[in-house]
């Protein structure tokens, strides 16, 4: 195997203080319709607190990415409880991209899926281009993946790195 297509892991990058204000505020909005439950002792206040829990355990295990790995066979994205994988042949490439660039090629986005808890995960629909996958924990430092079957908006610890493995994976025979 080339020294380019040799395997590659990026953990999701850390949240930022954006995601992470938004993550903890919801975090406390449970813990306090928990309290109002306790205090209450009544069912129809359990079912608050009780629904948001199964919703953001839903989000960390089946929404929110672990990681991504490159390898000779492409790009996988793996979660707690699936992966996906885009094949080798099918990408194209990948660049850093800010906010600005983003909306300059791909207009504004519409997220469908989890957006705030934890991240944003799910996909966008952009008005100029349509659908793209979107795996984010920041609201900066993207990385934005192109291949003959999808557009990924990711957010890879070490984005540097990760595009210049990902190109590299991309060049080699």
């Amino acid at each position: 195997m080339p020294a380019s297509s040799a395997t590659a892991r990026f953990r999701l990058a850390p949240m930022d203080i954006v995601i992470s204000a938004l993550t903890y505020g919801l975090w406390g909005l449970l813990l306090v319709l928990g309290g109002v439950w306790w205090m209450s002792h009544n069912a129809v206040a359990l079912s608050a607190p009780g629904i948001m829990l199964g919703v953001y355990a839903f989000i960390l295990i089946a929404l929110r990415p672990t990681g991504f790995v490159l390898d000779g066979d492409g790009l996988r994205i793996d979660w707690p409880i699936r992966s996906l994988r885009v094949p080798r042949h099918t990408l194209v490439g990948a660049e850093r991209i800010d906010r600005g660039t983003f909306r300059a090629e791909f207009g504004w986005p519409i997220r469908v899926g989890a957006g705030g808890l934890y991240g944003s995960f799910g996909y966008l629909w952009t008005s100029q281009k349509g659908w793209i996958d979107v795996e984010a924990s920041r609201t900066s430092d993207f990385v934005l993946v192109r291949s003959t079957e999808r557009t990924l908006l990711l957010t890879p610890d070490r984005p540097d790195v990760f595009v210049r493995r990902l190109n590299a994976l991309v060049s080699s025979p």
